[in-house]
């Protein structure tokens, strides 16, 4: 409990904790309310008159955009590898991605559905695929899944 909560009787917690939801639900419908305005307003001839950088950041903090700013960047990255070795410079130059985040995206791509796996090593400053699917190819010495056994 925090400070405010602590000295208060049971009754006392009972009314405090409804105020906060009740709080919690005007917020909510004021959130609500608010997306809808912006969405009406994104949806009139005035807005194109508003340049896209401004739209897309005002669709973010209104949480009605992609939350996440770079969606698809795994996928991008993925289809970058299966072209051939890509140098770590290019790597960074494109996603900004330095040697400790490449290993986890490259454990999250062992990691992936067996049919979607891919195995990426890092050779003489390239990220090169060695193989594809469940199975790790030959001499594989980097991470592997763990097998996940019913208890």
């Amino acid at each position: 409990m925090n400070m405010q909560t602590k000295d208060m009787t049971m009754e006392e917690k009972t009314a405090f904790d409804e105020k906060k939801k009740a709080a919690a639900k005007a917020y909510q419908e004021r959130k609500k309310a608010a997306r809808e305005k912006i969405k009406a307003f994104f949806e009139s001839n005035e807005a194109k008159r508003v340049p896209p950088e401004v739209k897309e950041a005002i669709e973010y903090l209104a949480g009605m955009g992609q939350r996440a700013g770079r969606t698809g960047v795994n996928s991008e990255l993925k289809d970058l590898l299966l072209k051939g070795p890509v140098s770590a410079v290019d790597i960074f130059q494109k996603f900004e991605y330095g040697r400790p985040t490449m290993n986890q995206k490259i454990n999250g791509f062992i990691k992936a559905d067996p049919e979607d796996r891919i195995w990426v090593a890092f050779e003489n400053g390239n990220y090169v695929v060695k193989g594809k699917g469940p199975e790790a190819p030959k001499g594989w010495t980097g991470y592997k899944p763990v097998a996940k056994a019913e208890l």
